[in-house]
Formats: structure tokens, sequence, C-alpha cells
């Protein structure tokens, strides 16, 4: 008896080690999948950060670099249009008065 005392001890004692020694790595791997979902989550969050970030980029540039409707072109065709007939009478009214002329539509005031 006295010669299976110190081996079922030592058996005992292993498989308490043993035992010990499988906690803390559960523990430590459950440590580890907190820090990995914690980074997964702060990963997910940049990525969707940087998407956004590069939504904006290109529409940006894609505003800067686009060109002009036909419908705004002809606007801005007859807007000059008109600013140089405006440009024309008054350059006219004004060599009017400059040699001594008044404009007809000045006469009635």
């Amino acid at each position: 008896d006295s010669s299976t005392q110190p081996y079922l001890e030592s058996t005992h004692d292993e498989t308490e080690y043993a035992r010990a020694l499988i906690q803390h790595q559960e523990r430590q791997l459950q440590k580890l999948l907190g820090e990995m979902n914690s980074h997964g989550m702060i990963l997910n969050k940049l990525r969707s950060e940087v998407a956004i970030m590069e939504k904006n980029m290109i529409e940006t540039c894609h505003i800067n670099r686009s060109f002009p409707s036909i419908e705004d072109i002809w606007g801005l065709c007859e807007s000059n249009k008109s600013l140089q007939t405006d440009i024309q009478l008054y350059m006219n009214e004004i060599d009017m008065y400059k040699s001594g002329q008044t404009p007809f539509n000045k006469n009635n005031l």
C-alpha cells in the first residue's frame, strides 16, 4: 500500500496540474477571443470610414471633372449674348454723350 500511495499522490498532483493548466489556457483563450472581437470591431469601423472617405473622394473628383450639360452651355451662351448686347448698348450711349448727343430714350426726362 505504501508503494502505491506516492504513485496516487503523484497521479493526483499531475491531474490537478493538468486541470489548472487547462483552466488557465481556457481563460487565456477567452481573453484572446475578447481582444480579437474588439480589434475586429475596430477594423470594421475603420473599413467603413475608409469606404466613406473613398466614396467622397470619388464623388468630389467626379464633380470637379464632369463636363457641363448641353443645357448649362446653352444657358451660358444666352447669358453671354445678352451681356454682349447690353455692353454694346451702354458703349453706344457713352459715345453719344461724349459727342454731345442725347440718346433717344433720355429725351423725355
